[in-house]
């Protein structure tokens, strides 16, 4: 029984913990994928997300280029 009670208590602290610690909103979210006639692929992904408690927002840019003559 012990065993038991141990066991459920860890596994709804497991899930608990998101709501606790909270999650970033999504505010915006852009991916634009270009291929060249080299068969150059450029991805370019643009996201801005929202901290629940502040209300700061966070801008993240990421752009990758994949060249499979390389």
């Amino acid at each position: 029984m012990r065993r038991l009670l141990i066991a459920s208590m860890m596994g709804l602290s497991a899930f608990a913990l998101p709501v606790v610690i909270g999650c970033d909103d999504t505010v915006s979210h852009e991916k634009e994928v270009e291929v060249k006639d080299d068969g150059t692929k450029v991805t370019e992904e643009k996201k801005v997300t929202q901290d629940r408690e502040t209300g700061d927002k966070t801008v993240t840019e990421e752009k990758k280029v994949d060249n499979p003559n390389r």
